[in-house]
Formats: structure tokens, sequence, C-alpha cells
């Protein structure tokens, strides 16, 4: 555990249950929902989306630190929209760190679901929260927590910082400029394109730069498969096997301390969201087994089987460099041998020349 003295507030995400508003479609007809109209071959999808539901409707009411932060009006952090399957999400970055915990350095939204808006189905019945890293995209479509409409709810805050090490079994990047969530997004709508065989996505991938479909059969298609991978598990784990995570993260962990409801007839969700205290939990991963400890090993197990040891290493190699000393001392003693007898051996050849010259010349004078 470690004590901070500052500590960066999370973003915090807002969806409502539903994807689209009623009163905002009608006013768009005869257009539907995906921007199409009849009679006409391609359709404006993103037209929709733009329009679905609006930051300053919801959030009715918004205080950090005990300063305004409704949309448009903020006097600390920022309001900011993101598309995302569910529908359009609303994002609160508070841009700013905090010295204590408690509920006086709070976060309070106040939101209205406004589910007598809704277009079709709800998805779920409320809004749903997700809190996560500023860097990050929420991945609102498999996290988050669904709160019902007219609750009133506390979260207290645990901080983790994880400080992995990257190994086969357990992949991680230490590159700044990665983010998990991305990655996993991409690879989900990549999936999506190819079992749709189509080349372009929705209005919710234009982070991705991907090209928006705009005939109905390609809107079709894309909804289909979408529909079928965005809840299906085993993609989703595959997607996030495939992505390696960060080997430095931190992660905020939603306690609920308090929950409620308001008046009977308030449809508002109020949300209050502070940290329990300055602590954080520190997990750090080291190598169990490193070069140092091998050669602290490998020696041990020379000195029990081969009693060997420092000293007898230095002993070995002197050894060795005795053994070739000597060598050479013979080898350079016997090449100074084979000169001192060339001399003689060149003297006792003439000798024998010069003998013979006089015997063959008395053996001739005798004749």
């Amino acid at each position: 555990m470690s004590y901070e003295t500052l500590l960066e507030f999370p973003a915090v995400t807002i969806c409502p249950g539903y994807q689209f508003r009623a009163s905002v479609l009608r006013a768009k007809e005869p257009d539907d929902r995906y921007g199409c109209r009849p009679g006409f071959k391609y359709c404006s999808w993103v037209a929709p989306w733009n329009l679905a539901t609006h930051t300053e409707t919801i959030i009715k009411n918004c205080q950090f630190q005990r300063k305004a932060c409704n949309p448009g009006t903020e006097q600390l952090g920022k309001w900011t929209r993101k598309l995302t399957s569910l529908g359009r999400c609303f994002t609160y970055n508070a841009n700013s760190s905090v010295q204590s915990g408690g509920v006086s350095n709070a976060l309070q939204i106040s939101v209205d679901p406004m589910l007598w808006d809704q277009y079709g189905i709800a998805i779920f019945n409320g809004i749903r929260v997700y809190i996560h890293n500023a860097s990050e995209i929420p991945l609102v479509e498999i996290t988050g927590l669904n709160l019902n409409q007219g609750s009133t709810v506390h979260f207290s805050l645990q901080v983790k910082d994880y400080d992995r090490v990257s190994s086969a079994e357990s992949l991680c990047t230490s590159d700044s400029t990665y983010d998990e969530s991305r990655c996993i997004m991409r690879c989900i709508y990549k999936t999506t394109m190819i079992l749709s065989n189509n080349t372009c996505g929705a209005p919710f991938m234009q982070e991705f730069k991907t090209k928006v479909c705009r005939t109905r059969k390609e809107i079709a298609f894309f909804n289909e498969n979408f529909q079928k991978l965005i809840y299906n598990g085993s993609i989703w784990n595959k997607c996030v096997g495939g992505c390696p995570g960060t080997c430095k993260k931190r992660i905020y962990k939603p306690i609920t301390t308090s929950l409620g409801f308001g008046e009977s007839d308030s449809e508002l969700v109020n949300i209050t969201i502070y940290f329990a205290n300055m602590w954080t939990e520190k997990i750090i991963e080291t190598w169990n087994y490193n070069f140092e400890e091998f050669l602290v090993d490998m020696g041990g197990s020379l000195n029990l089987f081969l009693g060997a040891s420092f000293y007898s290493l230095i002993q070995i190699i002197d050894l060795i460099i005795e053994y070739f000393r000597q060598l050479i001392t013979r080898i350079y003693i016997k090449a100074n041998r084979l000169e001192l007898k060339q001399p003689h051996f060149e003297v006792d050849n003439a000798v024998k020349l010069r003998v013979l010259k006089i015997s063959i010349q008395t053996e001739s004078s005798t004749k």
C-alpha cells in the first residue's frame, strides 16, 4: 500500500438505456432510424446518431469538488459525446486531481434517463455508468453498472496500480501510445465487417476512420452480424486475449456504499463518486528467477556434485596455464637442439667425402 498526496480523478461515462429518442426520429420523418428515406438508394446513417440524445437533455445537474460542471457551463472538467453501439453516451473528464478523499471532493451528477421518450425497447431500465481512465475508450457493451431510474447511489473508489512483467504467458506493452480498449473494439469491428462481407461500418466506428454503410443492404448485414457478436462471449474473449494489456495500469474499482431511491415521482438517477482515502494498492511483478540467481544455483550445483568452488576454479585455470607453459618450453628446447646438431652433421659428411676421395686416388696409383 502507498499513500498518495494527489490522486487523478477518473473519467465517468453515462449511457441512456436506449439508442434513439422517439421525438427526434419523428422530427426526421420520413427518414427512419437509419437515415433511409423511401425511394432513395443511399441513407444518411450518421444523422440519427448525431441527433439521438443531447448532453444537456439528460444531465440535469453536475458538481465536482463543489464547483458546477453542467454541460456547456463547466467550471471544472469537460463533457464530451461518445458514439457507442448502445447509442450516444456522455463522458465527463475532470482533468483534475484531488488532495483528499471523502464526499467533499466528490463528483455528483443527476441524470434524467427520459425513458418516456425512448424509441423501441429499452436496453436497460435507466442508465449505465462506467468509471475508467481518461485515455480509454469506454467499453460500455460489456462493462459498467446499470442504475434504475429514481435510484440514488454512492460509489467509493479503490485504486490499484499494476506494474507487470511481460512474458510469453502474459504479454503486456510499455508503449505509452497503446490503448488496450481501442485494440479490443477494433478487433470487434473488424470481425463484424468480415462476417458481414462489408467494407463499411457503423457511425459509432468513426473514431477508427471506418467508412459508414450507406445502403439498406449494407446496414442490415452489419447490424445482424454486430448484434450476434457484441453479446457473444467467445468473440469478446478472443479479442481480449489477442490484445496485450499495458504493463503499467491504474484501475478504479467502485464500491457501492449507499443505494436507495429518491422521491416516488422522481425519475432522476443521483450519483456520487469519490475516493474513500488516498491509499493505493501497488501490485508489482518481478522475475522470480534471474541471471544472478542462475549463477548462484550453477555454482552451488558444481560445488555439490564436483566438489568445485571458486578457489578450485582458479587452481584449474592455473594448471592449464602451467601445462601450456611447459609444453611451449619443451618445444623450444627441442628446436634449439636440432640447430646445434646441424653443423656437426655437415662437418662429418665433408670429412667422409674427403677420405673417400683419397682412398680412390690411392687405389688408382697402385694399379
